[in-house]
């Protein structure tokens, strides 16, 4: 027997149809305060305070190395992704 080549996959029915303009946040892990307001790069709101929200990892093909979890630090006016660094306390001790 012959093994089935796989299906194209049609894009427009592999996209779920968007009917709430707006969704709903994230729903985040944690709230850090800046020692002072700093304004958001993406939509230039001034913001005192980050959210942090986890990563986990779901499937991969193939054996990694790259960690299990992780983390991204997010603007709560906008919630984009801002680049930043949590450094100290976000580790888990062995």
């Amino acid at each position: 027997m012959r093994p089935q080549s796989p299906r194209p996959i049609d894009a427009e029915a592999a996209l779920p149809e968007i009917t709430d303009p707006s969704p709903a946040p994230p729903a985040f892990e944690a709230e850090y305060a800046l020692e002072s307001p700093l304004k958001c790069p993406h939509c230039k709101e001034v913001v005192a305070t980050l959210q942090v929200v986890r990563l986990v990892r779901t499937r991969v093909n193939f054996i990694s190395l790259l960690p299990r979890r992780g983390y991204v630090v997010a603007c709560p006016a906008c919630n984009q992704i801002l680049s930043a660094e949590l450094a100290g306390g976000l580790t888990r001790a062995v």
